[in-house]
């Protein structure tokens, strides 16, 4: 699967698979090796994330990144494997917000690419027969990342229900995610939970509230592979009483 991605992959563009897949899903029952990756992907930058656990980089996007060179950006308990000769192995251990920020290094989608992504995933639901999901939030938060989605409400080609939450992350910003959402929410683009912004489908487009995260410093992370997340007695008692 990978190389016929790699196959329709433009030169300048990475191959990319973030989440959506499981090593157990597959007969070898177990992660893929870097050898493996290398050999299926050789001539494209490859990432690949598995859940909040582990991310894989082939030879390729580790030389675009510049892995273990200065051009390479410090990412908060980021774990690079290497081996028995002190080289890195492609293979990164993570928590969430340092999966985030790694993916914001790859390139973007345009416009474009981000709608017929959307369109895609909605025919694969209604092909499986879905009606509605919960979008439960975006790197890029309300109302900036959700420009695609309103394309397709203005053009009326969203036929399966979207609620959503929003986590109002903003990388460029250290501001608390409740005052940034609050910000967005009351003032940049006004909407309040139950809303529904899609103007004929019945809780075709409607804005939930706050989602999966209030703080990052009492987030509990998903990384399952690592010892429990234990959150500091003292910032959970700053921040819930």
């Amino acid at each position: 699967m990978l190389t016929e991605q790699a196959a329709r992959t433009l030169e300048g563009q990475w191959v990319k698979v973030t989440g959506g897949w499981s090593p157990y899903q597959f007969a070898e029952n177990r992660q893929p090796t870097i050898d493996e990756l290398d050999k299926a992907v050789s001539n494209r930058p490859l990432y690949i994330q598995y859940v909040y656990n582990r991310g894989y980089l082939n030879t390729l996007a580790m030389k675009v990144l510049g892995v273990g060179t200065s051009k390479f950006p410090a990412l908060p308990e980021a774990e690079f494997e290497k081996d028995k000769q002190g080289n890195y192995t492609e293979l990164i251990d993570e928590y969430t917000f340092t999966f985030l920020r790694l993916g914001a290094l790859l390139p973007a989608p345009t416009p474009e690419e981000e709608i017929s992504s959307l369109v895609h995933l909605i025919h694969d639901m209604n092909r499986f027969g879905l009606t509605s999901v919960i979008n439960a939030t975006s790197i890029i938060g309300y109302p900036e990342g959700h420009k695609p989605l309103e394309t397709l409400v203005r053009e009326n080609r969203l036929n399966i229900r979207f609620p959503f939450v929003d986590i109002a992350w903003d990388q460029n910003s250290n501001a608390p995610f409740v005052n940034t959402l609050i910000e967005r929410t009351t003032k940049t683009a006004p909407v309040s939970p139950g809303q529904n912004l899609h103007p004929t489908m019945e809780h075709g487009y409607e804005y939930e509230g706050m989602g999966e995260a209030l703080r990052p410093e009492i987030h509990d992370h998903e990384n399952f592979d690592k010892p429990t997340y234990i959150i500091p007695k003292e910032k959970m008692k700053e921040y819930a009483e």
